[in-house]
């Protein structure tokens, strides 16, 4: 049985709907979902969403619950005598489910860029800075004259300063990032990569950020490089 509804909706007859004809209108690639249905024989609701082949010729999604029809025979005994089935028309939902689907993808990689660029400037201003801070920290250990000691170390101050702002900046950043790569990893779109690095120019970068404050605290900082110079890493 099929009601005027479905008949409309399809551009079927009775006649053709009958039996499995209604079959003809369920989308190739979800036609395998009604496969399984057809073995379900208990009380138990089952729901899936397909696409159904409309009388102007477009697919829509629909949300179908199908239920078994249990049967007592005057003997007591229950079985499946059928299965009923209700459509609800859901192509809307899936709309705007892909729409909102796009827009976490296209946020994604607009975090993405941010971070790569954040994380570039960065190391374009840190490498120099920590080796400015170095310089006149070995400067000012030399013979300086009055005048000259006093400028070495207004430049010093003026650079520890800058240094400890930009550490503010791109900490406050890297929290955001930080919270940005979370939402990714639950949503299941955290994606490591795997690419050749030079491991010597990453501890070189490394070791110009921090040798100035191993200097202040009276320790020497130095790395060594021993085996295969190209690793792989993300």
């Amino acid at each position: 049985f099929v009601n005027e509804q479905w008949l409309n909706y399809a551009g079927m007859t009775k006649d053709e709907s009958a039996s499995m004809g209604w079959a003809g209108k369920v989308h190739p690639e979800d036609g395998i979902k009604f496969a399984t249905l057809s073995k379900y024989h208990d009380s138990n609701v089952q729901s899936l969403e397909v696409r159904y082949l409309r009388a102007d010729g477009e697919w829509r999604w629909h949300l179908v619950r199908v239920v078994p029809l249990i049967l007592t025979s005057q003997g007591g005994r229950s079985g499946c005598g059928g299965l009923g089935e209700t459509c609800t028309d859901i192509e809307q939902q899936k709309q705007i489910e892909q729409a909102l689907k796009e827009a976490q993808e296209e946020a994604s990689r607009t975090a993405e860029a941010k971070s790569r660029f954040l994380s570039n400037a960065s190391h374009e201003l840190r490498t120099p800075l920590g080796g400015l801070i170095g310089t006149l920290d070995l400067l000012m250990d030399t013979r300086l004259d009055t005048e000259q000691l006093t400028l070495a170390a207004a430049a010093k101050r003026s650079a520890d300063a800058l240094y400890v702002t930009m550490e503010f900046v791109f900490a406050g950043l890297g929290v955001i990032n930080d919270i940005l790569d979370v939402n990714k990893a639950e949503a299941g779109m955290m994606k490591l990569e795997r690419k050749p690095f030079a491991l010597s120019q990453v501890l070189e970068e490394a070791h110009e950020s921090l040798v100035s404050v191993a200097m202040e605290k009276g320790l020497e900082l130095s790395f060594m490089v021993v085996g295969e110079e190209k690793v792989w890493g993300d």
